[in-house]
C-alpha cells in the first residue's frame, strides 16, 4: 500500500520525528487520524525541503539518502496528484462497502460501453500495480517490482478486449502489442482448468479455445467503475491477483488479499502516473545539473509543475 509523509511536524527537528517514528506513517493511520489527508499535505509541504536535506545529511551513502526521499515523493505524489488521490479515495470507499456487505446494482452497466478500448488492469486495493507481460507469462507488478523506465513499464501494461459475439460479453484479453499477431488478434490470457483443477496460472498463448481463453466481463458489484472476469466454461472462476505478484484464475471462496476485481484504467490516461522524479532527471540532465540528488533538489518545484502540466494536458 501507499505510505504517507509527515504525521505532525510542530517544528523542524526532523531527528527527534525520526526518533519518535513519526516521520512516515501507515496509509490506514492517517485515514483514522484526525488531521485530513489535505492537512497533512500542507503540514508536508512545510517540512518537505528540511527533510529531504536532514537525510542526505545523516544517511553518508547517497543509495540510502534516496530512497528515503523517493519515500517522501511517492507520498506526496498520491496526496498532491488528484488522479491518483481520487483512485486512493474511491478505493477506500470501495473497500469499506465490501466490508459491511453493501453491493451495487449493476443490472444497468453495459461492459462492451464502459470498457476503454485500450486499458491497464488494475487489481482492487492496490492502485500502484498493474498487470504487465514479461515474455509470455503474465506478472502484476509495480513501478519499484519490475524496474523498468516510464515508458518501458506501460508499454508492457497495455491491453484490450476481443469481443466475441457468442454469447453476451464473452471476449478474449490481449496485449495490444500483439493485436496484429496471428490470426484473430494474436495472443491471448490462457490458463488451464477442469474439474480437478481450481486454480491456474495465467500465460499467454494463441490458443483460441473456450474453455481455457474465454471470459466473461461482469460488473463489480463492490467497486464502481471494476470489472471481474468470469472464466466462461467454467462458471464462479476468476481472473484474479494473488499477491505479491501473480496473475491466476480462481474459484470458490477467496481469501482478503487475493483481488478479483479490477480498474481498467483508460491507456490514455498513463501520464497520471509519471513521478516527479521521471520529469526531474531529465530536466537536470539537460540543464547540466550535477547527478548529486540534493543538487537535483533544487529544480523539484519546476519539475512538480511540469507533472502537474502533463496531467492536465492527459486528463
Amino acid at each position: 500500500m501507499v505510505v504517507l509523509a509527515a504525521q505532525a511536524v510542530e517544528d523542524t527537528d526532523i531527528v527527534q520525528l525520526e526518533a519518535r517514528g513519526e516521520l512516515f506513517l501507515d496509509l490506514e493511520v492517517a485515514e483514522s487520524h484526525p488531521w485530513s489527508a489535505q492537512c497533512a499535505l500542507d503540514r508536508y509541504e512545510k517540512c518537505k525541503i528540511t527533510t529531504a536535506g536532514h537525510y542526505h545529511r545523516i544517511l553518508p551513502r547517497a543509495s540510502a539518502a534516496e530512497e528515503k526521499i523517493r519515500e517522501i515523493n511517492d507520498a506526496y505524489e498520491t496526496l498532491s496528484n488528484p488522479f491518483k488521490r481520487s483512485q486512493y479515495d474511491n478505493m477506500l470507499i470501495a473497500l469499506e462497502r465490501k466490508a459491511k456487505g453493501f453491493r451495487l446494482d449493476t443490472t444497468m452497466i453495459k461492459p462492451r460501453m464502459s470498457i476503454p478500448k485500450e486499458f491497464m488492469l488494475s487489481p482492487l486495493g492496490y492502485p500502484d500495480k498493474f498487470v504487465r507481460v514479461v515474455g509470455l507469462s503474465l506478472f502484476v507488478q509495480g513501478r519499484a517490482d519490475a524496474k523498468a523506465e516510464f515508458y518501458d513499464f506501460f508499454k508492457e501494461a497495455k491491453f484490450s478486449l476481443w469481443w466475441l459475439p457468442e454469447v453476451n460479453n464473452m471476449c478474449r484479453i490481449r496485449p495490444q502489442a500483439t493485436a496484429g499477431v496471428g490470426q484473430d488478434g494474436g495472443l491471448n490470457f490462457n490458463f488451464a482448468l477442469s474439474r480437478q483443477i481450481q486454480v491456474s496460472e495465467v500465460i499467454l498463448s494463441p490458443g483460441q479455445m473456450a474453455e481455457s481463453a474465454h471470459f466473461i466481463a461482469v460488473a463489480s458489484d463492490v467497486f464502481k467503475g471494476a470489472f471481474r472476469f468470469e472464466c466462461y466454461a467454467y462458471p464462479g472462476h476468476y481472473l484474479a491477483f494473488f499477491p505479491p505478484t501473480h496473475l491466476r484464475v480462481v474459484g470458490g471462496t477467496v481469501d482478503e488479499k487475493t483481488a478479483i476485481d479490477f480498474m481498467l484504467v483508460d491507456y490514455a490516461k498513463m501520464f497520471q502516473y509519471i513521478t516527479v522524479e521521471e520529469v526531474l532527471t531529465p530536466a537536470a540532465t539537460n540543464l547540466g545539473a550535477k547527478t548529486d540528488f540534493a543538487h537535483a533538489l533544487e529544480l523539484q518545484e519546476v519539475a512538480r509543475a511540469v507533472c502537474r502540466i502533463q496531467r492536465a494536458e492527459n486528463y
